[in-house]
């Protein structure tokens, strides 16, 4: 493995979103963050995930309206939806998502989903960060710029 698996969440509830960072970075992730459906899917033009973990309810765009924009734009990007009304989703978004969790769901079922995802595990991504190239100044810029 080259690099550790790239995470992009998009939500609209920043505390969620920052919290959720900090968490999948100590896991050895490399994580982005956009605020709205529009944000994240410029951020994946920009520089482009390994996983989408994706909110449902968002204001403008919703989880179903970006889940159809990546899949026309990106194709088979796993797309991990995420999500505190599962009541709410509608059918027709569970089958073009890889899975969908509830918000309330324990963060271990978070990381296996992503582990299946991603097909790696947290001591693979742990050694990856822990290389001398992870180290590098080039490496550390990169992050800056995508946090």
């Amino acid at each position: 493995m080259r690099s550790p698996p790239k995470i992009l969440c998009i939500d609209d509830f920043r505390p969620g979103l920052d919290t959720r960072k900090v968490f999948l970075e100590q896991f050895g992730f490399e994580v982005m963050t956009a605020g709205s459906g529009q944000d994240g899917l410029r951020l994946l033009r920009e520089d482009p995930a390994d996983v989408v973990i994706l909110d449902y309810r968002m204001p403008e765009m919703n989880g179903f309206d970006v889940a159809l924009a990546i899949r026309q734009e990106f194709g088979d990007i796993p797309i991990l939806l995420l999500s505190g009304y599962a009541r709410e989703i509608p059918p027709e978004l569970k089958k073009i998502v890889s899975c969908h969790l509830t918000k309330g769901d324990p963060p271990s079922i978070l990381l296996s989903a992503l582990d299946e995802l991603t097909r790696t595990t947290a001591e693979q991504r742990r050694a990856v960060l822990r290389s001398p190239r992870a180290a590098s100044p080039s490496n550390a810029k990169q992050k800056r710029r995508t946090g």
